[in-house]
């Protein structure tokens, strides 16, 4: 006989997290957020963008461009494409820094160019995509994207980024100190296929830029 899952698990099979306890979905979730909020149009939005045969075939920059980048924009982000930083004479290029409004974006552009370079002012998040045939935990010490985040991270003295092949999306709160992997990740794909819009509130709030303005952060 088939083992039965039990029901969090069921109602949550979307998503593996060790970055929040159940009671924080199961309840301090729907006291922080609405809830109620009409995502239809976002929602379909994203499912009109979703072709996993065709993101199959699609490399690491042309899957950014036909849709990580328009899932950003579509969560409210405003985009900076691989931004090159300079952190102690070390070149390091995220594939995004995302601003939570158009205001902060262009106050960051405002700086001037050699300063930028060191400069993390009014960024709130960063992004690192990869291909959709890419693990982005292959479960290896070198070369393991899970890694290649979180040194973005330490290095930009960024608290909160996301890492995702379009199919799986992780979001890391940096600011949590712990021996074991924290991420909070959900998987889109299974989302847009059962078509559960309940399940995508679980997405869109979390990787929402309103999530992180003013300082915000999951």
């Amino acid at each position: 006989m088939k083992a039965q899952l039990p029901e969090f698990q069921k109602d949550f099979y979307f998503l593996k997290n060790n970055l929040f306890t159940t009671y924080t979905l199961q309840v301090d979730f729907k006291n922080t957020y609405d809830f109620s909020l009409d995502l239809t149009e976002v929602f379909d939005k994203i499912c009109s963008l979703y072709d996993k045969n065709r993101f199959a075939k699609l490399n690491e920059a042309q899957l950014e461009k036909d849709f990580i980048s328009k899932v950003l924009e579509a969560l409210g982000w405003h985009l900076l494409y691989q931004e090159i930083k300079i952190i102690q004479g070390k070149q390091e290029k995220p594939d995004y820094i995302l601003f939570p409004t158009l205001e902060e974006k262009k106050k960051y552009e405002t700086i001037p160019q050699e300063k930028r370079r060191f400069s993390n002012q009014s960024i709130a998040a960063i992004s690192e995509s990869k291909a959709y045939n890419i693990e982005i935990d292959n479960k290896k010490v070198q070369d393991n994207p899970h890694f290649q985040i979180l040194h973005y991270l330490n290095n930009l003295k960024i608290n909160f980024g996301f890492l995702t092949n379009a199919k799986f999306w992780r979001f890391y709160d940096n600011s949590k100190l712990s021996s074991n992997k924290i991420f909070y990740e959900i998987d889109l794909e299974a989302i847009i296929e059962k078509r559960d819009i309940e399940a995508f509130r679980y997405f869109y709030f979390i990787f929402n830029a309103k999530n992180f303005a003013m300082g915000g952060g999951a």
